[in-house]
């Protein structure tokens, strides 16, 4: 157990990398305007939409990433990620915990899981969902405690599926897998009662710990309302962002799929091999979450997370492991993976200082103080974030902008493009642009007297005549 302890600790210490999502740093941006000014209820970062209507789903999420940023600057989101990783295998050690299996087998479920979870380990707020996912697995299985209300655990229960709801608007995903996990267990003991009054006591003790994960997600500022807009967010976001197709339309040389077929192949040894059926409620789980992995490729990482803590449940115990643990080269391989994982850490913490190299930043530095910015949503976060005083066209919340917002981005910033209307930009009111390489529209302004701003590594900048010189420093 120690050694696989000390490994899950290595992954998430070896996970560390320079942040490159573009939403990472939007709710880093959002984070600290929600610190500075409260939560918003209309856009106050872009010209596009600015005014509108616009609601966070990960508001809380967001303001623990400012911190982050506020504390360790770059390097703050990079470890992050990484304690969230760390977190998540240690959630599902716990979970395991809860479904039967043994310290030692747990342990390596964790350790499996940190390394599947490891592919996803940015600072978002999936990497949160991932960590309540498995902590409302485990504290909904303790409540419940086999038809016996725990209610310490249920209070425990409670305050998880509140964070998640404040976290993520995924956290309906968390209210579903309790239902089947703790309703599927009460229904399965229920049947093996020999009286009705055990047999109504543990259906009554599972429904209260159901009403209990649902009605905490409605302590969230929104409401209800959070579902609705989360569900809206996500038809949206099928149809422009990758995460969110169906696992076919993803590809087979990815490695989410990649990772949801050994997960999946998993899953059924697993369950031929250890009689799985006799615990539909783990079914329930694993089927329920494979199904949303297909039908979005989002999830793939909760199937993984699900068939992790119920093939350890099914396996239960092995003795064997202890065994191995207890082997004095297990031992000193866990530390020595960890001492490893130390020393690539602290050579690599130069560059997890510095955004990373992939990110224009000499271009955003070289942007006018105060501009009115076209750009390429993929950066419009890390603009938001790196550049409080620009106000951009667009950015990763891609269900904001609207008709007029992607018109822009398509006319001026999908690979494809012949290009918009100049003129168009300028009655806008827009002063500068940031483009990537393929992009048509710094070209298209200079050639309209604007001035191209010289800038080292990715991105160009063009602004408009008269426009005021960048901040200094």
């Amino acid at each position: 157990m120690r050694a696989a302890g000390l490994a899950v600790v290595a992954v998430g210490l070896l996970a560390a990398r320079p942040t490159r999502a573009d939403d990472a740093f939007m709710y880093a941006a959002s984070g600290r305007w929600i610190v500075e000014h409260g939560l918003p209820r209309t856009d106050p970062f872009s010209w596009t939409a600015g005014g509108q209507p616009w609601q966070s789903n990960g508001w809380l999420f967001g303001v623990v990433a400012s911190i982050g940023f506020r504390l360790g600057g770059w390097a703050g989101l990079a470890v992050l990620a990484s304690v969230l990783l760390v977190l998540t295998g240690a959630a599902v050690w716990f979970a395991a915990r809860a479904l039967g299996a043994d310290r030692d087998v747990a342990a390596v479920g964790a350790l499996l899981a940190t390394l599947l979870l490891s592919t996803f380990a940015e600072p978002r707020p999936h990497l949160a969902s991932y960590l309540c996912f498995a902590l409302a697995l485990g504290c909904s299985v303790r409540a419940y405690g086999g038809g016996r209300l725990r209610p310490g655990w249920l209070v425990a229960l409670a305050l998880v599926m509140v964070a998640w709801a404040n976290l993520h608007g995924t956290a309906l995903l968390g209210a579903a897998a309790v239902a089947a996990v703790v309703g599927g267990q009460a229904v399965r003991e229920a049947f093996a009662d020999d009286t009705a009054g055990a047999r109504v006591r543990r259906l009554a003790v599972a429904g209260l710990v159901v009403v209990v994960a649902a009605g905490a997600l409605l302590v969230n500022p929104y409401g209800l309302d959070l579902y609705r807009h989360a569900a809206e967010v996500r038809s949206v976001s099928r149809a422009t962002i990758t995460e969110w197709f169906p696992l076919w339309a993803v590809g087979w040389t990815s490695v989410v799929t990649v990772v949801f077929v050994v997960v999946a192949v998993a899953a059924v040894v697993l369950v031929v091999r250890r009689a799985g059926w006799r615990r539909p409620e783990l079914l329930l789980l694993m089927a329920g979450t494979g199904l949303l992995a297909v039908d979005s490729n989002r999830i793939v990482a909760y199937f993984a997370i699900s068939v992790v803590v119920s093939g350890a449940a099914l396996v239960g115990t092995a003795p064997g492991l202890a065994a191995r643990g207890r082997d004095p080269v297990v031992r000193v391989g866990g530390w020595a993976l960890l001492g490893v994982a130390l020393v690539v850490t602290a050579v690599g913490l130069p560059a997890l200082r510095a955004p990373s190299t992939d990110l224009p930043v000499a271009a955003v530095d070289a942007l006018p103080a105060g501009c009115r910015l076209l750009n390429d949503r993929a950066v419009g976060g890390f603009v938001l974030l790196r550049r409080p005083d620009v106000v951009v066209a667009a950015d990763g919340r891609n269900d904001l902008y609207g008709e007029a917002g992607n018109r822009l981005q398509q006319q001026w910033f999908e690979a494809d493009s012949p290009g918009g209307d100049p003129a168009d930009v300028t009655r806008q009111g827009v002063t500068c642009v940031l483009a990537l390489d393929q992009s048509r529209v710094v070209d298209a302004m200079v050639a309209q007297g604007w001035t191209l701003v010289p800038v080292a590594g990715p991105g160009r900048v063009a602004v408009a005549p008269g426009s005021p010189p960048p901040p200094p420093g």
